[in-house]
């Protein structure tokens, strides 16, 4: 998603560092372990199996590091809609019609007590896309659906959603 001349809002945020350190230092391990059983396993059975299973983890991990460290939230609002992509996780944006908003306002909120963290989160109280921070705008729908955007730029984008 790129930012176009009507837009109101534009903002794009990447996942915290710490969720880097923690997915390369599991990539890390994994790359160590599937190395270690490719040079260290002296059964030819037991050395099969091994390599198979480290491998499959290198690879699971890869993917992980690369998705972790490629991430990113972008929403950008514009007269008619709100949209939001947290790419790579979402192939398309998602369209949130300005006429289907009951009610928005920004509000403060614990990442990891109400979500569990960042990302595209859901609990008893709707859905989320955060990448960071402690704002966000929770937008009320007339279906009686509730989301959550986090936001760094939380006085910008309660001006946007509110012209």
């Amino acid at each position: 998603m790129i930012k176009t001349n009507g837009d109101i809002f534009f903002e794009q945020q990447r996942l915290p560092f710490i969720y880097k350190i923690i997915s390369a230092l599991i990539f890390a391990c994994a790359a160590i372990a599937f190395i270690f059983a490719i040079t260290r396993s002296d059964n030819f059975y037991g050395k099969k199996s091994l390599v198979i299973t480290a491998g499959i983890s290198f690879a699971i991990s890869l993917t992980l590091t690369t998705c972790i460290f490629c991430a990113r939230l972008t929403t950008r609002i514009d007269a008619q809609a709100v949209y939001v992509r947290f790419f790579p996780f979402m192939i398309r944006e998602k369209k949130l019609l300005r006429k289907n908003i009951l009610r928005s306002y920004l509000r403060e909120y614990r990442p990891f007590v109400e979500y569990c963290g960042w990302g595209i989160r859901w609990n008893s109280n709707g859905k989320a896309y955060i990448a960071g921070g402690n704002w966000g705008m929770q937008l009320e729908f007339k279906s009686g659906d509730k989301i959550l955007l986090g936001t760094k730029k939380k006085d910008e984008f309660e001006k946007a959603i509110n012209s």
